[in-house]
């Protein structure tokens, strides 16, 4: 292989061997951190590998939960003795990208082997995966508060899709990730635009998608065209859209906390930092 080849190659390599390895040795990498809701399901079909824990409020699961999961609350995972030495998936609403890679990194020093459920229950019911129980409406499973954003976004997964024209003047968000800006007035065509500006991403594998409009008004029909044409990432809503986020925004600058994010985390760095 010539020496221009080589060169050309490198930057290539690098990225591959720092987005597997960590300082320790141990492989990190993205497939090691989530499952997907289709590869789950076969898994369960074939082997039933996995113990499944749900850890979303009691009342929600009693409502609705895949077949086979049980409930226990995040904060209780780590002290669960018959925990250790299996093979589990976490499941949430399908947003918690920092929360859970966190919390996957102190169980896995408890002997626990986890996985995360890319996309939740959320992603599992827009499949039509097999639910036990029954949702009216999962809508409200694709919406989020600008509190939760904030604490979830320091993972390094989001996409923010800006329909309101003013994210970035007003700097309500943090550069935590790509801010791709869409037209509101014409949300129809939203799919094929959106999908065309995914691909130009680098990283596109496990994806977080959070929509911010203005004031929450486009959200139902947006998410009317996503199901219909069955949106590949798993995605959200800010609820009351910009409106709220400068709210909040406010708010922490009222408080004094102007700007004190939370220190960002890579899921393909060295030890996710």
């Amino acid at each position: 292989m010539s020496l221009k080849r080589i060169l050309t190659l490198l930057p290539g390599l690098i990225m591959i061997i720092v987005s597997v390895i960590d300082a320790s040795g141990a492989v990190h990498n993205i497939d090691d951190i989530y499952i997907s809701c289709e590869n789950l399901y076969k898994e369960q079909l074939s082997s039933n590998r996995y113990l499944l824990i749900d850890i979303r409020a009691p009342q929600e699961f009693q409502r609705f939960h895949i077949p086979g999961s049980i409930n226990i609350s995040i904060l209780s995972i780590p002290h669960k003795a018959f925990l250790k030495g299996r093979d589990i998936v976490i499941i949430g609403r399908g947003y918690e990208c920092g929360t859970l890679f966190l919390m996957k990194r102190r169980i896995k020093r408890k002997g626990i082997s986890a996985k995360l459920l890319y996309g939740g229950i959320s992603m599992w019911e827009r499949l039509n995966l097999p639910l036990t129980g029954h949702i009216n409406d999962s809508f409200y499973l694709r919406v989020i508060t600008p509190l939760v954003f904030k604490k979830e976004s320091i993972c390094n997964r989001w996409v923010v899709i800006d329909l309101s024209g003013s994210i970035r003047e007003e700097f309500l968000i943090p550069d935590k990730g790509p801010v791709l800006s869409f037209d509101s007035s014409n949300t129809k065509d939203l799919f094929n635009k959106l999908l065309k500006k995914m691909d130009r991403l680098k990283d596109t594998k496990f994806l977080f998608i959070l929509f911010v409009d203005r004031n929450g008004d486009t959200y139902n029909e947006i998410d009317m065209e996503l199901l219909t044409k069955s949106f590949p990432y798993n995605y959200f809503f800010l609820d009351g859209g910009v409106y709220s986020l400068k709210r909040f925004h406010n708010l922490l600058k009222r408080a004094g906390m102007k700007g004190k994010y939370q220190k960002r985390i890579c899921h393909t760095c060295p030890d996710g930092k």
